[in-house]
């Protein structure tokens, strides 16, 4: 094998393995940055939830009526953490006239998003 050929060669396997190194080394950071992506939703939605959660036990205790503007910033705040179905949820459990604690139904379309089941 001639020099010139040689060094093409070598150059060529060379750019080749460092295409490779610099695409792991991305694909590497892209699954940080879901990680992370992942647990700053879970984190928000959870903080959501514990809110909620709160609020809407003392709703049920009657110690602390909820405002109608309390209301609707918890039924946006879902929609837009969590989707349709969880605005829906909150909504529903927000209106209810009964006053008797399930945390059953409270809790069980959470769970789908939290991760916990």
């Amino acid at each position: 094998m001639n020099t010139q050929l040689w060094l093409t060669v070598v150059n060529g396997a060379l750019t080749t393995l460092l295409a490779i190194a610099v695409a792991l080394i991305a694909y590497a950071q892209w699954q940080t940055a879901e990680k992370q992506r992942k647990q700053d939703i879970f984190e928000k939605r959870y903080e959501f939830y514990v809110s909620f959660l709160n609020c809407y036990i003392a709703y049920l205790s009657d110690t602390n009526a909820m405002e109608d503007t309390q209301r609707v910033s918890f039924i946006n705040k879902a929609f837009f953490l969590f989707g349709k179905d969880i605005a829906n949820h909150v909504e529903t459990l927000l209106s209810k006239h009964d006053k008797r604690l399930n945390l059953d139904v409270v809790n069980s379309p959470f769970y789908r998003y939290m991760g916990l089941r």
